[in-house]
């Protein structure tokens, strides 16, 4: 189905249904003047159609599922009162509220430590799993595709540059785009002093 061809109604339609997005901020994908549970209850009744009371319990078992400790607690707290790892929570139970076929995350791990990102990169591995979903991850981290991916797609200005297994593009990649983005990763390896390659062009 293209969607660039659906009006706004039969598009809202699809939204959350067929595919549940993970933005990359979620502080401001949230409405930060009501509190979280009742934001992701609202979703969870938009997108199945189940009661005020089944849909307050649907969220804490959201929260919960996505590893959300005490989420009964956290059902009642308002976006600022919570840490940005635990926003991004929030914001995976919120893409599963309508149990999406796909899961579409745009940067989940942006301004993240290191060990809340492997958190949260193995809870979308684990849901994955569990409920037999395709994930679309949009990141700019070669470190993240090398570990997640099974296909790699790199664009280039909005368009395709080189797509295959993802293992097959970053061992051994044909598009000067593509060389020169795994050009520029940081080496430990290499001299202080040695300048970062860059790629020319808009």
């Amino acid at each position: 189905i293209d969607l660039l061809t659906l009006n706004a109604r039969e598009l809202s339609r699809r939204r959350g249904g067929n595919f549940g997005v993970v933005f990359q901020d979620p502080i401001s994908a949230l409405n930060p003047m009501k509190r979280v549970g009742p934001q992701l209850a609202a979703q969870a009744r938009r997108l199945t159609g189940i009661g005020r009371a089944e849909a307050k319990q649907a969220a804490i078992a959201l929260l919960r599922r996505a590893g959300i400790p005490d989420p009964e607690d956290r059902y009642s707290r308002y976006p600022h009162e919570m840490s940005g790892g635990m926003l991004q929570r929030v914001m995976i139970a919120l893409a599963l509220a309508g149990k999406p076929k796909v899961l579409i995350a745009d940067e989940p791990t942006t301004a993240l430590d290191a060990t809340v990102q492997a958190q949260i990169l193995e809870l979308i591995r684990q849901l994955q799993r569990e409920d037999d979903i395709a994930v679309l991850l949009i990141t700019h981290d070669i470190g993240v595709v090398s570990t997640v991916a099974d296909r790699v797609v790199v664009l280039y200005a909005g368009r395709v540059a080189e797509e295959g297994a993802t293992m097959d593009v970053l061992g051994a990649p044909v598009h000067p785009y593509t060389i020169g983005l795994l050009g520029s990763v940081p080496d430990l390896r290499k001299p202080l002093g040695e300048p970062r390659p860059g790629i020319p062009g808009s």
